[in-house]
């Protein structure tokens, strides 16, 4: 310790400041030492230095006085600054701060947690999507414009577009890979039409790319499947409606499957198919009342009257007979009104030939007992 080698004790006071600031500067000093140039460990230093407090404690209440001084530099009786940050300065994990979260428009109502949870690239993609369209509603087309990748749309196409459009709203976003996203927009033009978007986007170094924007109908069918049950779905402008699960016989050897979905009467009713290794049935839903009016077994041909006063079911069956069922629609119900059965005295249903809706009946062959020859029958509606 050359830097404390020399000293001269007296019986007078000390000067309590600048003794103090002496005892300090070397404690520092020590420290630096034992660190930097003798690589003892922070336990070590820490015994060194509740040993030298204890002399100096001594040694003060005595009263002897200590001055400090270097055999060789003068300088050694400066203080030495401490530009160094201690352990103490850092809070937590984190160094001094807690870091904000950015706010981007588009995304305000994102939670704090959330915006954090969300990789940066795509909170900035979605931003951008939500902003174009921003703009094409309030009109600000060629900022809209200047904001497209690489595109082969004309200004004076894209302005034909838009030009009418009073709001433009995008929602239910989806994520896919490589800065991909699937969404819906909803266009209000200022004649008060509405009109819905299923819009594929791409962005590109800050650009957007349009693969593909598909106008939505009034309605359409969706079958999707979840751990192994089917469940089909009406879309009204992509706001989804179950409208019946598959339950029969999930995850099975022996699955049926939802078959032949399809519109009847203008959009007023849904009909499905629950098709199986050795049956099926057929399942009428009627749209406003959210209901099924009819479960039919197996039928060849069903539908609707022209006038809509009646349903009708066949299933042709050869030798086997089948039925032709005629329901009176009353309200949200379809009632049974009659029920033609094959018997052995009235013959049996070999086929279903159709609804002939000009003359107003349905056609379908007999066959009895025995015989080969189909004999052509009518039905006529009342």
């Amino acid at each position: 310790m050359a830097l404390c080698a020399k000293r001269k004790v007296s019986g007078s006071s000390p000067e309590s400041g600048s003794s103090f600031l002496r005892y300090f500067i070397c404690l520092y000093l020590m420290f630096r030492l034992g660190f930097d140039e003798l690589n003892i460990n922070f336990e070590t230093m820490k015994r060194i230095t509740v040993c030298f407090l204890a002399v100096l404690t001594v040694l003060t209440g005595c009263t002897v006085n200590i001055d400090w001084a270097s055999e060789d530099d003068e300088s050694s009786t400066k203080s030495v600054p401490v530009t160094e940050k201690t352990e103490s300065d850092v809070d937590g994990d984190s160094i001094e701060s807690k870091v904000a979260a950015p706010t981007i428009k588009g995304v305000e109502e994102k939670t704090l947690t959330e915006q954090l949870n969300t990789p940066i690239n795509i909170i900035s993609d979605i931003g951008l999507i939500e902003q174009y369209y921003s703009l094409i509603g309030e009109g600000k087309l060629e900022e809209a414009y200047a904001m497209k990748y690489d595109t082969k749309t004309t200004f004076k196409t894209f302005q034909g577009w838009y030009s009418n459009t009073a709001s433009a709203k995008v929602r239910d976003i989806e994520e896919n890979p490589d800065h991909k996203y699937s969404f819906y927009v909803d266009l209000i033009d200022k004649n008060k039409t509405e009109e819905t978007y299923l819009v594929k986007m791409e962005v590109i170094d800050g650009k957007l790319k349009t693969p593909s924007s598909v106008l939505v109908p009034e309605m359409s069918l969706r079958l999707s499947t979840k751990d192994g049950i089917e469940y089909l779905y009406l879309d009204r402008k992509g706001q989804a409606e179950l409208i019946a699960p598959n339950f029969t016989n999930a995850g099975t050897n022996y699955e049926n499957h939802m078959t032949d979905y399809k519109f009847l009467q203008g959009n007023k009713y849904v009909a499905y198919s629950i098709t199986g290794t050795a049956s099926r049935t057929t399942e009428i839903y009627k749209i406003s009342s959210k209901q099924v009016v009819v479960s039919l077994t197996d039928p060849s041909m069903y539908g609707f009257t022209d006038d809509e006063r009646f349903f009708y079911a066949c299933q042709g069956a050869g030798m086997m007979g089948g039925y032709l069922d005629i329901f009176k629609v009353k309200g949200d119900i379809l009632s049974l009104y009659k029920s033609l059965e094959p018997t052995p005295g009235n013959g049996m249903i070999a086929d279903c030939i159709g609804y002939n809706k000009d003359q107003g009946y349905f056609e379908y062959n007999l066959t009895y007992g025995g015989f080969d020859e189909a004999f052509r029958t009518k039905y006529y509606f009342e």
